[in-house]
């Protein structure tokens, strides 16, 4: 259960092994670090505010269906040679997550 526990957490932004471990010392449980304030993960031993904002991100963000949203704004893509093609002008890059949101 704890290589469990351990690989969820480092899939948050900015989280290797060593904070992983030191957050779930310091909280206990996966549910308490993810509803863990900004200022809350900020007590925990490697990390910053930086990070803290970047996790606080990923866990109050929407999640984006791009397939559903490109299904229904037909205009924002075309079909070529049987791959997708997103219109880049309505793409915005993220680089704190180093992903492309469609902006609709």
């Amino acid at each position: 259960m704890w290589e469990q526990q351990l690989f969820i957490i480092e899939s948050l932004p900015n989280i290797g092994p060593v904070n992983a471990k030191n957050l779930l010392e310091h909280f206990g449980t996966v549910a308490n670090i993810i509803n863990a304030s900004e200022s809350q993960l900020q007590e925990v031993e490697g990390i910053g505010k930086k990070t803290a904002t970047n996790i606080r991100k990923v866990v109050d963000s929407k999640y984006l269906y791009f397939q559903n949203e490109i299904k229904k704004k037909k205009n924002y893509c075309r079909k070529t040679e049987g791959n997708l093609t997103i219109n880049l002008l309505n793409l915005h890059y993220v680089p704190e997550y180093n992903i492309f949101q469609l902006q609709m």
